[in-house]
Formats: structure tokens, sequence, C-alpha cells
């Protein structure tokens, strides 16, 4: 009766050391698992900033190409002015300039 008890002894004791292998090996995945989780939420938060400052930057870049169109017009605008002032100045009577005065 005392090698039967000191056998299953042994078997508890083994069973118990797997036990506690099994819970040290699922303590080390959890927490592998919890730092790939961090990983991937970093690295969502950075895609996630990317994206509002690619959309910011578009939308300066966007607004720098509305802006430049508006000088450009403006720009042909006075030229066009110029031109008729020029054309008016240069049309005193004699035929010149670049036509008729408007």
């Amino acid at each position: 009766a005392i090698s039967a008890s000191k056998g299953a002894q042994e078997q508890h004791a083994a069973l118990v050391a797997q036990i506690e292998l099994k819970a040290k090996e699922l303590d080390e995945q959890r927490a592998r698992a919890d730092a790939l989780q961090a990983e991937v939420e970093e690295r969502a938060n950075q895609v996630a900033l990317w994206e509002e400052t690619s959309g910011k930057t578009s939308a300066q870049l966007e607004e720098a190409d509305n802006e430049r169109e508006r000088q450009q017009r403006r720009a042909d605008a006075l030229e066009a002015g110029a031109e008729g002032l020029r054309a008016a100045a240069g049309d005193g009577g004699g035929g010149r300039g670049r036509g008729g005065g408007g």
C-alpha cells in the first residue's frame, strides 16, 4: 500500500509539473500575443495619422493649386487690361497699336 501511495504521489507530482509547464507556455504565448496586439495598434495609429496628414496635405495642395489659378487669372486680366491701355494709347488716331481702343 505504501508503494502504491508513493506511485500515486509521483504520478500526481508529474501531472502537476506538466500543468505548470503548460501554464507557463500559455503565459508566454499570451505575453507574445499582447506584444503583437500592441504593435498592431501602434501601426494602426501610424496609418491613421498618415491618412490624416496626407488628407490635410492633399487639401493644402489643392488649395495652393486653386490659389495659383486665381493668381494666374488675375495676372491674365491685368495683362489684358494693360494691353488694352497700350492699344488705346498707341491708337491715338495714327492707326498704330494692336487694335482699336476698348
